[in-house]
């Protein structure tokens, strides 16, 4: 929620994909719009393909958040686990990096992509450990962190294996499960 003025939205600030409406000539240009190596399959909850879609069309059109717009939207009790929100994180995180790469952002060199991969998860699993033995964390700002470690982590793993889709969406599937 950006709050109760509505605006134009920027590459910093884009509307979330559970209520978004396109102009049909907005979309023409595009012959498949939705990247199908992003979003949600089976297990893998990856997202990420409505902001993808979005920065494409930002440099020819505009993109608007509507602050009068209303959603409701049913959550299960089986998605607020909390280590099922952890996994969550980490695949957006992952699909965050993979629209990235999608849209040509640049990336840092490999060895330092792998240095990153390797300080973020054994930080993540640090943070899986102590709230293990503790029962989960003790404040909103401990389990934020939690998660927060958790997206970058997945984020830089893609940045890692993203140019090898079979390993890298195999790790999607597999990590955390």
């Amino acid at each position: 929620d950006y709050g109760p003025v509505s605006f134009r939205c920027d590459a910093d600030r884009l509307p979330f994909g559970a209520n978004l409406g396109f102009r049909r000539s907005a979309l023409q240009p595009y012959r498949q719009p939705w990247d199908e190596r992003l979003g949600h399959r089976g297990r893998v909850a990856m997202g990420s393909e409505e902001w993808h879609l979005l920065k494409l069309l930002l440099p020819t059109g505009e993109v608007w958040y509507e602050a009068s717009a209303v959603v409701d939207h049913h959550v299960s009790a089986s998605r607020m686990d909390y280590k099922t929100i952890r996994r969550r994180m980490w695949q957006l995180g992952f699909g965050h990096a993979r629209s990235e790469r999608l849209l040509g952002k640049p990336r840092p060199a490999w060895p330092r992509v792998a240095v990153r991969t390797v300080r973020i998860g054994r930080d993540a699993a640090r943070n899986r450990a102590l709230y293990a033995a503790a029962g989960g964390p003790t404040s909103g700002d401990a389990a934020w962190a939690d998660f927060y470690s958790h997206f970058w982590w997945g984020h830089h793993v893609e940045m890692l294996t993203g140019r090898f889709r079979w390993l890298a969406d195999r790790l999607a599937e597999r990590v955390l499960g």
